[in-house]
């Protein structure tokens, strides 16, 4: 498989949607300074930040926007495909973030979510450790010295309950969103580990490999992160609508497939 499998599988959701359609509007919402989605065609791209040295860093966008998601007002439906990479982690409150994404795609639209799994041995340290130690590891473990500097990752991270998956998939449902792509898998810097840490990613594996032992293989700390893809087939008239027929892709890519 690729590096980057889960974003492989993400690619294949995205070709069969849109099919041969080129021109498309894609709402980058929290898009900081990179695109890491691989959306087919030439889209009009409109992102949306807080921060504007990452807004201003981003040379893919047509359209920028300086706000916060949990509160800037975006245009009703106006995005074909609401893209939110490594986000929601990172908001007070993700659920009027979700409420946001859902009002400005549009109908047939698909709202792309990859957060932290929060049921992860990753997403249990980053819950009961300070920013202060996460801007740690990456400028002495990572070695990225830029680190927290000049509005660059690591960002506060507060991975609140309604960004689980299992939440996130009620969420869905009770939104009349269809679920096209429910994804676990490895991110790649919990699968590669840096060189300058050996030791510790052998302890952070050999944990893992034993909880799932004990655990008869019902709990897999490798799993480190979650992809959602929905799809806005209806109208959203209530917050109770049910999902009726979905056609769901689901998948797990672990450590030993990638």
């Amino acid at each position: 498989m690729t590096a980057y499998p889960e974003r492989q599988v993400l690619k294949e959701v995205l070709d069969r949607h849109f099919g041969s359609r080129k021109e498309f509007r894609v709402l980058e919402a929290g898009c900081g300074s990179l695109s890491y989605v691989p959306v087919p065609g030439t889209p009009h791209i409109t992102g949306i930040d807080i921060s504007e040295k990452q807004l201003a860093r981003n040379e893919s966008l047509d359209q920028q926007i300086l706000g916060d998601l949990q509160t800037y007002p975006l245009p009703n439906e106006q995005s074909d495909c609401t893209i939110c990479w490594d986000v929601l982690e990172h908001l007070p409150d993700p659920d009027k973030a979700l409420d946001n994404l859902v009002r400005a795609t549009g109908q047939d639209g698909l709202i792309v979510i990859s957060v932290p799994n929060r049921n992860s041995i990753k997403g249990l340290i980053t819950r009961l450790t300070p920013h202060a130690f996460h801007v740690w590891v990456y400028r002495h473990v990572f070695k990225d010295r830029e680190a927290g500097k000049e509005d660059r990752a690591p960002f506060k991270t507060f991975l609140r309950p309604q960004v689980s998956p299992s939440k996130m998939r009620k969420f869905a449902k009770q939104n009349g969103l269809e679920e096209s792509l429910f994804l676990l898998y490895t991110c790649p810097m919990a699968k590669a580990g840096p060189k300058s840490a050996p030791v510790v990613f052998f302890f952070y594996r050999a944990f893992i490999a034993a909880l799932k032992l004990l655990t008869l293989g019902r709990y897999d700390g490798n799993l480190t992160d979650a992809l959602f893809v929905w799809r806005k087939a209806r109208a959203v008239t209530s917050a109770r609508a049910e999902l009726r027929n979905p056609r769901v892709f689901k998948a797990v890519l672990s450590l030993s497939e990638c």
